[in-house]
Order: structure tokens, then C-alpha cells, then sequence
């Protein structure tokens, strides 16, 4: 696998709420040109400490504006509970062709 820095969304990024990604990919206008199917993987790294039976869903916006004023989701996995949030675990899932707009983020959704 080959992590380009300039396409990572986060980075030691403590999720302790809903929030998108401190980075943010801007990518031009029109689609990627993709005809096969990138990948996002989310490896955690640190175990997950809510209090309760939290989950995190993990999933992936674009917009036409870098402050996401009006994101739409593309993709949104399951929710995990924080008990399968182990360290060392990934979650991958393919990155949606069609990706129209020019900036995208990840978004995490804390329940």
C-alpha cells in the first residue's frame, strides 16, 4: 500500500465527536478520471475510550467548498462500536467513482 501524505485526511486526529477530517483533499472540478476504484483506509491507532456503547460510522463528503457548507455524503460505513475499535484494526471501503465536486473529507459520526 502507498500512503501519499497530500491524500491523508487525518492524522492522529482525536475523535471525540462528530467532526470531518482536519485535512482536506481539493482535487479540481469534474470527476478523478478513475476507471478503476481507489480505497480509503482508516487504521486505528489508538483505542477507542467513550463511556457507554459508542459507535463511529466512518465516511467520506465532497462539496464544492472548502468549508463543507453544503457536504454531501458518498459513502458512510456501519456503525462499529467502540469495542471492535482496536488498535491496529482497519476499515477499508472503496471510494465512490463520481466524485464531482472539488474538495473531499472524511467525516466521522460519533453515537
Amino acid at each position: 500500500m502507498i500512503i501519499d501524505k497530500q491524500l491523508e485526511l487525518s492524522s492522529e486526529q482525536a475523535v471525540t465527536a462528530s467532526a470531518g477530517s482536519e485535512n482536506v483533499i481539493y482535487k479540481g472540478a469534474g470527476d478523478m478520471g478513475m476507471e478503476e476504484s481507489l480505497h480509503v483506509v482508516v487504521t486505528v491507532k489508538e483505542a477507542a475510550a467513550a463511556a457507554g456503547a459508542a459507535t463511529v460510522q466512518f465516511g467520506i463528503q465532497h462539496d464544492d467548498d472548502e468549508a463543507f457548507g453544503s457536504a454531501e455524503d458518498v459513502y458512510t460505513s456501519e456503525a462499529i462500536g467502540k469495542a471492535d475499535l482496536i488498535v491496529g484494526k482497519q476499515i477499508i471501503f472503496p471510494l465512490p467513482l463520481g466524485l464531482s465536486k472539488d474538495y473531499v473529507r472524511a467525516y466521522f459520526t460519533v453515537a
